[in-house]
């Protein structure tokens, strides 16, 4: 299990390209690995708000109910989300790592 920041979540729908492509690669990874991503209550109201801000009530409604299928959403507050968030972060980086190398020409190997 894994929860993911709604601002990873956001740059999928970034104008800038560098971040768009990072969040993809790193969303590919975590589909091919078939984590299940949790998220907090409180995920569905900030990244709305963060699509609002930038394309508007009815884009952010679109996106939002693309990504609204692919998560769980737990209810605040929650036990397991909040230990989920805690525990996430050295995987996170670890996938992050390792979407930055690849999209810039390293290799590395994901380890779980």
């Amino acid at each position: 299990m894994i929860v993911i920041d709604s601002s990873v979540w956001f740059d999928l729908f970034n104008i800038d390209g560098y971040r768009r492509g990072l969040a993809k690669e790193f969303f590919k990874i975590v589909e091919s690995k078939n984590i299940p991503i949790l998220e907090p209550r409180a995920f569905e109201i900030e990244f709305v708000a963060l699509l609002s801000r930038r394309y508007g009530k009815n884009e952010a409604i679109t996106i939002f109910n693309t990504v609204k299928d692919k998560i769980v959403v737990l209810p605040n507050p929650d036990d397991l989300a909040f230990n989920v968030a805690l525990n996430t972060r050295v995987q996170s980086n670890r996938f992050l790592l390792h979407s930055y190398r690849k999209v810039n020409g390293f290799s590395t190997d994901l380890q779980r």
